[in-house]
């Protein structure tokens, strides 16, 4: 316990530094041993990891809003080359960028080379400061539909003749009109984006009010695309914030980014690999060729307790918080995979009404998770509301007791953890009483 609080006294500097470096609007990363994780995946063997220790690593990676750019080849970059029993293996090397970082180099890889003669693997970075040209498929943008012409010009292509068979003439048709819409849409709208930049240096110029006019109008297409391409279709509380949206593209591309990937000769030519292993449960004192003939007939591999089905822990013997640990741990991460600093007051409470309070949702339906488990949740979320002011976080002006109360009562609407698991807890009990199955 006390090894544990004194290394947490140490990286706490390391964890303000970098929050602290991270207000400069210039493109930085990060690239070294931080000597934590951020999931239960990232830890195997040893005893039970419990995330509490991670809270603040996350926490800050969330401050910063730092991105993990993922790796390609093996998953642990570290060892403690014990015996087999007492070996542990954990990632805690690993590289992070801020945004404006992605937006200048968003095909930034990091390899996980051998490791020779240590107990780290080493970490290897490429740069690639312009992404490769692409392809580029047709995609229908729901903001032409807006304009006047859009139904002429469909209309107008539509009835032009094409003789073969029905078939044929659709095929035909639907690769015209896809060139005709195109060509349209160049000439009807140009470059949106460019537009809304040349419209923002007009605006103090002479035609005020038409330039004021088709700023908005451009304004809304920009958003109307942009709201398209992340597929943020909850997304309706709070201002436009085209930062935040092309944050998210650029996050959601980086996610789709094929690290490696293995060719007809069995060469790893570029892409990411990720392995899923099944496992079940068994007591300890079971024998041994029960155990083998369970993994020969089911492929699986045998996992001591807890392990986790369909996103609930199952476990032997009595409740504990570490089993949790991953739960909480999925809220922070997805609170650090968005981009806080850019976004306002409605977005947060957007996100916390309808992402952060349903992840527990599935969880607390089949079983009530501790009370201090809840309170960790509370906790990040409240701080996600309030933000941060440069280094540190701002004051908290209402309880999130507070907050749980109605707009007419001076709240926000959001939902008390604690009475949403009471609710599933009576409906599950009302369940077992008037259904006859087991899986009540």
């Amino acid at each position: 316990m006390r090894i544990n609080i004194l290394l947490e006294h140490l990286r706490r500097p390391l964890w303000d530094k970098l929050i602290h470096y991270s207000n400069k609007e210039e493109p930085w990363c990060t690239n070294r041993d931080f000597n934590v994780i951020t999931s239960i995946e990232e830890n195997l063997g040893g005893l039970p990891y419990n995330m509490n220790k991670s809270f603040d690593f996350l926490t800050m990676i969330e401050t910063c809003g730092l991105i993990d750019i993922g790796y390609s080849g093996q998953h642990f970059t570290w060892c403690n080359q014990r015996a087999k029993e007492a070996r542990v293996w954990k990632r805690i090397d690993r590289a992070m960028v801020n945004d404006k970082w992605l937006e200048l180099m968003p095909q930034t890889t990091i390899n996980h080379l051998p490791s020779v003669g240590s107990d780290h693997t080493p970490l290897l970075m490429e740069l690639t400061a312009k992404e490769e040209q692409h392809i580029k498929y047709f995609k229908f943008l729901h903001c032409w539909t807006d304009s006047d012409s859009f139904l002429k010009a469909v209309e107008e292509c539509w009835n032009r003749e094409v003789h073969d068979n029905p078939m044929w003439r659709l095929h035909q048709k639907m690769k015209r009109l896809t060139t005709t819409l195109s060509a349209w849409s160049k000439k009807e709208f140009g470059d949106i984006f460019s537009a809304v930049k040349n419209f923002e240096e007009q605006a103090n110029r002479t035609k005020l009010h038409y330039v004021n006019a088709k700023y908005i109008n451009y304004l809304k297409w920009e958003s109307s695309i942009l709201k398209q391409k992340t597929q943020l279709q909850w997304f309706k509380e709070g201002g436009a914030n085209s930062k935040y949206f092309y944050a998210i593209i650029r996050g959601r591309r980086r996610r789709f980014f094929i690290h490696k990937i293995c060719d007809d000769s069995g060469l790893w030519v570029q892409g990411h690999k990720e392995i899923e292993k099944n496992h079940f449960m068994i007591p300890t004192n079971t024998p041994m060729e029960i155990i083998d003939m369970v993994k020969d007939i089911t492929g699986f591999y045998q996992k001591a307790s807890p392990i986790s089905y369909l996103g609930c822990p199952l476990y032997i013997g009595g409740q504990r918080i570490i089993y949790y640990s991953d739960l909480v741990a999925k809220v922070v991460k997805r609170i650090s995979g968005w981009q806080t600093r850019i976004l306002c007051l409605g977005g947060r409470i957007t996100l916390i009404k309808h992402v952060i309070q349903s992840i527990p949702i599935h969880t607390m339906a089949s079983i009530s998770p501790p009370k201090t488990t809840l309170n960790y949740i509370k906790r990040v979320t409240a701080d996600f509301f309030w933000g941060w002011d440069k280094e540190k976080k701002k004051y908290h002006w209402a309880s999130w007791e507070t907050l749980s109360f109605p707009y007419e009562e001076r709240g926000i609407g959001v939902r008390k953890l604690e009475d949403t698991c009471k609710t599933l807890q009576i409906k599950q009990w009302w369940n077992f009483r008037t259904k006859n199955s087991l899986w009540s």
